[in-house]
Parts: C-alpha cells; structure tokens; sequence
C-alpha cells in the first residue's frame, strides 16, 4: 500500500503532460466534448484543466467517491482542492448511486444524475434457459464475481472462513465460487473454490448455474472506506437481479447498497453467522417468498436498468 501511494503520488507529476497532450489531440481531431470518470487523480484533473482551457465542455461520471479513492498525499490533497469546482465545471454530470446523488447536493451544492448499470435482460433469460443448474441435489452453490477489494475483503474473509466450517441447510452443504481477477489464498478452502477470470459475456451462464449471488460489503470504520461504503452500489448485483438468482447482502446498513436493494434482495446488517446461516438457508428454499423476491428483483432489472433506459439517461448526450 506504501508503494501504491507513493506511485500515485509520481502520477500527478503527468498532470501538466497529459494536458499538453490533450491540447495536440483535440485540435488535430477536432474534438467537441470531453469525458472522465474520475478514479486515481491525475487523468480526471487533467481532463478538468483541459477543459477550462479549452472551453470544450466536460462530461463527468463519478462511479465511486473521488476524495475517498484518493485520500493520502499529494493525490488527496489536489483532489480536495479542485473535486468542488470540477463538479461545478462539469456540463453533465453522472452520479453511481441515488445516495451519491443526495451526498453531493449536501456536500458540494450541484445536481448530478443517477447513473449505474445496464443490462440486456434476455441474454441473461436465454442463459437460464440453455444451462442447467451446477448444483447437485446435496450442494447449495453461492457465486461471487468481481474484484474483493477494500470494500469488499474482511466481509469476504468472514464469509469464506463461515462455508469452509461446513454449513448445511436442509441437508444439503453449501459451496462458494468466487470468480474475479483474483482471490487471497487464506480465503480458499474445502467449500471455498476460486474459479479464475472469465470474460464479462461467461456471466450470465456462470449466474445461471447458481442458487445463490453474493454480495459482502466491508463493515470497515475507516473514514474513507466508510465513504465509499456509504456513496457505492456494485454492478455485479445488478447481474445478478438479471439471472432471476436469489440475491444475498451482507452489508452494514447505512450502505448505498442495502437502501437500494432492499425491496430485490436479502439483506443481513452483520456478521452475525447464525443470521448469516438462517438467510442462506431462507434463499435455498425457493418458497413463495423468494420466488416473489426474484419477480421483483428481474422486473427492477427490466424497468430501471435496461438498455433503453441507459440510451435516455445517457447515451442521447453524446448524439448531436
């Protein structure tokens, strides 16, 4: 992490390069708008700093809090200093989760418009109905995919370190596929596998052969972390919803994740490993209750976070 921040740090030393770069590229391309998503700092300010001195009009989509993903050093304290005005700058704004939204009309007085995933629905259906189950009568099989960063890793560890110690509901064990870019080995265990990479298209046919999609948010008090926490929905769920698969949070409830969730999902607000248990439990049984849960959950889908939506929202800015 020392060597991370440090590099960073180096980064917004390219500040003023990029800008000079940026200058040569939109005159000989002849560009009419400029687009960031702000994560590490120097790329995001650059665009900002390109923007002002152009008069090209800057498009931003903040996907996670861009003071917390930059809060040490050099990287924080540009962020800090310029993050207000750049938000007032912006032509268009997107924002990641309604509580983002909320946040940054207290925190910074500007008005930004929800913005998240989107999915074709039916390429999600076509999976569910190609593929059978990967679970055996005697498995309950949990899938996790995507990255199992600081959001995501001492919940995570929590959870794997429960399914290893054998749970079983109604008889049947209960087994966890994580498939990211990468899992710690202490995660891993007899019911804990880690199944690789896949590209973004094996989705839904890997969500189609599961009884359960995971979510585990960190319940971290660090500040920043907290921030994130607190301003952050994750796409994954949103895949999740449309495989028709019965969704499980575990997350800390002032999470954005929880408050827009809540009426698709199960929600559990701790660590707790009985309620942990009792839930997974709940969510293998597809009774009545779950099956109504995973109506609503894909209806969510279809209504908010379609493709036709994504094309109102935000595809219809960048067309003349």
């Amino acid at each position: 992490r020392v060597f991370i921040a440090l590099g960073d740090s180096l980064n917004v030393l390219r500040i003023g390069r990029i800008v000079r770069a940026g200058k040569r590229i939109v005159t000989e391309r002849r560009i009419e708008l400029l687009f960031t998503v702000p994560w590490r700092c120097e790329f995001a300010l650059a665009a900002y700093h390109l923007s002002r001195a152009t008069g090209i009009p800057l498009y931003i989509f903040e996907t996670d809090d861009w003071e917390a993903m930059n809060p040490h050093l050099a990287p924080g304290m540009l962020v800090r200093r310029h993050h207000s005005d750049m938000l007032h700058h912006a032509s268009k704004l997107w924002l990641i989760s309604p509580a983002m939204v909320e946040r940054y009309r207290e925190k910074f007085g500007v008005e930004g418009r929800f913005l998240h995933h989107y999915v074709d629905a039916e390429v999600y259906a076509r999976a569910a109905r190609e593929r059978e189950r990967l679970t055996d009568i005697g498995t309950v099989r949990i899938v996790y995919t995507g990255a199992i960063n600081s959001m995501f890793f001492d919940t995570m560890r929590e959870l794997c370190a429960l399914i290893n110690q054998r749970i079983q509901t109604d008889g049947r064990s209960v087994a966890l596929d994580i498939y990211g870019g990468g899992c710690p080995q202490e995660f891993l265990g007899q019911h804990v596998h880690y199944r690789g990479f896949v590209a973004s298209h094996e989705i839904p046919a890997i969500l189609a052969g599961a009884d359960v999609a995971l979510i585990g948010v960190t319940f971290s008090t660090e500040p920043s972390i907290v921030e994130l926490v607190r301003t952050s929905i994750y796409t994954k769920t949103i895949d999740y919803l449309a495989a028709d698969r019965p969704v499980l949070i575990v997350a800390p409830r002032y999470a954005a994740e929880v408050d827009y969730f809540r009426d698709v999902a199960t929600i559990v607000d701790t660590l707790d490993r009985q309620r942990i248990t009792d839930a997974i439990a709940a969510l293998a049984r597809e009774d009545h209750a779950m099956r109504e849960q995973r109506r609503r959950g894909l209806e969510f889908v279809r209504t908010h976070h379609s493709l036709a939506t994504m094309a109102n929202v935000f595809l219809r800015h960048f067309r003349r």
